[in-house]
């Protein structure tokens, strides 16, 4: 019915094999003995350094249980298509967050430190699901995009969010400001929007979030022999550079695209943005946004008779 069913075969690597820097990234096959690519933040974010992970079998640096847990996880046909929260785990005495995303030859991980326990986005995700209990009653999808935008500028910190149509052209639809003496623009958005590389990036992996706009990228370490793999689902996938052009342009310092699906097409998106650098994205929210994003296109794949009645603009 959505994407998530389909595997799509296309690759879309990282720009020149880099990072961000709000994650680690850590490539291995899927018998999961040593890794195959890594980034090197994941010597700061682990205490283990980054090159040993190459060269080290997983089972002398990864517990027991996480790598059990991940090993039942690749083994789901689902796997292929989304990835799969792994919880909490600590690596020398590192609180981390873990999930892992499989291809057909390929596992990849993604480590974020744990946020403090006193920053859990519990009351975002409160409201973030009272917004998705509504979703299946809702007739004016208008003013429910409204009111998602409004939340989760809120409870993420962003100083704007706007909803987008991007099919078959781009115009807003919605929009929340906390100060409405900043916009970008209707033609400006049009143009960022209309970039393929970033339409085919939000299709196949729903989130394309930016922690830090101005931030140098983190390089990632292979084995010699390995070719590049599907990076494609990253959350840590670092900017294209004309999509970096533009966040730069605008002075926004942290982004967030989330993708609104309708069947195997791309709808339109929510557009986050802010001008200062608000609390780093944890893994739990990210995929609590990614969680929002499918229940918003289930409704978008329902409610098509909504749109043709002209009440999506």
């Amino acid at each position: 019915m959505t994407n998530e069913d389909t595997t799509d075969t296309r690759i879309i690597n990282l720009a020149a094999l880099s990072t961000q820097s709000m994650g680690g990234v850590l490539v291995t096959k899927r018998h999961l003995k040593t890794a195959t690519h890594v980034s090197e933040n994941m010597s700061y974010l682990t205490g283990i350094p980054a090159s040993k992970f190459l060269t080290t079998p997983l089972t002398d640096l990864l517990s027991r249980d996480l790598l059990h847990d991940a090993r039942n996880v690749i083994g789901l046909p689902q796997s292929h298509s989304r990835r799969s929260y792994l919880g909490h785990c600590s690596l020398n005495d590192n609180p981390l967050e873990v999930c892992v995303h499989s291809t057909n030859s390929h596992v990849m991980w993604e480590f974020f430190p744990a946020p403090p326990k006193n920053i859990t986005g519990s009351m975002a995700l409160q409201q973030l699901n009272t917004i998705q209990d509504e979703l299946a009653r809702a007739d004016d999808i208008k003013g429910l995009l409204t009111h998602v935008c409004e939340t989760i500028a809120w409870n993420f910190g962003f100083d704007s969010v706007y909803a987008y149509k991007t099919n078959p052209r781009s115009h807003q639809v919605a929009e929340f400001q906390k100060d409405f003496s900043t916009t970008e623009g209707d033609s400006r958005c049009s143009d960022y929007l209309n970039s393929p590389w970033l339409r085919e990036q939000l299709r196949r992996a729903r989130l394309f979030a930016v922690q830090d706009v101005q931030a140098t990228p983190v390089k990632c370490l292979k084995s010699d022999e390995e070719s590049v793999p599907d990076f494609s689902m990253s959350l840590c996938q670092y900017p294209q550079p004309k999509e970096l052009s533009w966040l730069r342009s605008q002075q926004v310092k942290t982004s967030l695209d989330i993708a609104l699906l309708q069947g195997n097409k791309l709808w339109g998106c929510l557009l986050c943005h802010s001008t200062v650098l608000p609390n780093p994205f944890s893994l739990q929210d990210l995929l609590m946004l990614e969680g929002l994003s499918r229940t918003l296109s289930l409704l978008l794949t329902f409610h098509t008779d909504a749109e043709e009645a002209g009440t999506l603009g």
